[in-house]
């Protein structure tokens, strides 16, 4: 026997194992299966499968019901995964890539670490030397004291991409190694989507109060010195 997939693939099948259990919610159905070789797929039911067991499917809800030679529904409902418009399906791949198109296979790994080091943030990693773990002796001398001063014309630094940032940080690193500078890597944040500086909090959504801020001075006692007035109004404001 011959049979074609849905990708254009043919085998020939000599192999047919008959009744083999498949269980389905907790029931049996004796299923005679062939040996194919296709991966797409752990198991394919056909139609006279389907149709002997009485199949109603509903795609819109993804709800399949199936009958028992006792006249027992069982009633299998799919998983209902609300995908991004750029998500394809595995199959819409092979064939893509059959056709020519380029394709790209990427490695994703998830893990949480309860502190950052040096070799696991991106493009720091890449300069591992501007961030020794102890410094040695004094800093060395430098022809000009330590300032910060915008050249005229010039303005502040300001990126609006992640790439920007990246290709900022890495200038501002090399410079780092060139002139033999060292930065404290426990001093430092990178790749933050907000910061907390003076009480406020900077993000892309704007500038707000630091909610621990606001949490301090809702349950700060009520002063009663002047030191202690003066002290909550510097807080507060």
């Amino acid at each position: 026997m011959t049979v074609f997939s849905s990708l254009g693939q043919s085998v020939r099948v000599d192999k047919l194992f008959k009744g083999v259990p498949l269980e389905v919610q907790g029931v049996v159905f004796p299923t005679n299966l062939m040996e194919l070789p296709f991966r797409e797929f752990d198991i394919i039911l056909g139609m006279d499968w389907l149709v002997k067991h009485r199949a109603k499917l509903d795609c819109a809800t993804k709800r399949l019901v199936l009958r028992t030679s006792a006249e027992e529904e069982v009633v299998v409902i799919g998983e209902r995964r609300d995908y991004l418009s750029n998500i394809i399906s595995a199959l819409r791949v092979e064939k893509l890539v059959r056709k020519g198109c380029e394709a790209f296979l990427a490695y994703v790994s998830n893990f949480e670490t309860k502190s950052l080091v040096v070799g696991n943030v991106r493009t720091i990693k890449e300069f591992m030397d501007a961030f020794p773990k102890e410094f040695l002796g004094l800093p060395p001398d430098r022809e000009v004291e330590f300032r910060i001063e915008l050249l005229p014309g010039t303005a502040n630094v300001y990126l609006k991409t992640d790439k920007e940032h990246d290709e900022q940080l890495q200038i501002v690193l090399q410079i780092l190694r060139q002139k033999q500078s060292y930065v404290k890597f426990s001093k430092s944040e990178f790749w933050l989507q907000e910061v907390t500086i003076l009480g406020h909090v900077v993000s892309s959504e704007g500038i707000r109060v630091d909610p621990q801020k606001i949490e301090v001075v809702l349950g700060w006692k009520p002063p009663r010195a002047v030191s202690e007035i003066r002290s909550f109004l510097g807080l507060a404001g």
